[in-house]
């Protein structure tokens, strides 16, 4: 069996009265039509939070801050393994505007699990942890990031 190709993401987790920001993948993209959290892949030698700030200039043309890495998962794909890294951050600069991707929306948690949205099985992890996360100003407790390490094998930082 091939290796698989390990590709590393950086994912902003951006909220805003109880609601956060997802992006839609544009027609002609790899899994186009799908919903995800705003980011996109590092380059070499970028860590994730360096990549966090370029995607999102680059994306969305907004300026972050009170970043904080909340959890890594690794989603398995048929042709490749996908290592996301969720970052929770503040917009301080900028109003999000369609500049990569077809369609943006601020969606409160309940709202996520009826789209179509990356990576798949993330609900799990939003039924668990996001409505606390987004209670409690996106700073999870560390019994939070205990459930997160163990019942939903999620690695934090």
């Amino acid at each position: 069996m091939p290796k698989r190709r390990l590709i590393r993401v950086a994912a902003a987790v951006l909220s805003r009265q109880g609601r956060c920001l997802l992006t839609r993948r544009p027609a002609g993209s790899h899994l186009a039509g799908y919903w995800e959290f705003p980011g996109g892949k590092l380059e070499p030698g970028e860590s994730p939070l360096q990549a966090l700030h370029r995607e999102l200039r680059e994306e969305l043309d907004i300026e972050v801050a009170e970043t904080e890495s909340l959890w890594t998962i690794v989603h398995e794909y048929p042709e490749r393994q996908v290592e996301i890294h969720f970052i929770a951050a503040q917009i301080v600069q900028g109003e999000p505007r369609l500049l990569a991707a077809d369609a943006l929306g601020w969606f409160t948690p309940s709202q996520m699990p009826a789209l179509p949205l990356l990576p798949e099985g993330v609900t799990d992890v939003m039924n668990t942890s996001f409505i606390v996360i987004l209670r409690k100003s996106f700073w999870p407790s560390p019994a939070l990031r205990e459930v997160m390490t163990t019942s939903l094998k999620c690695t934090p930082w």
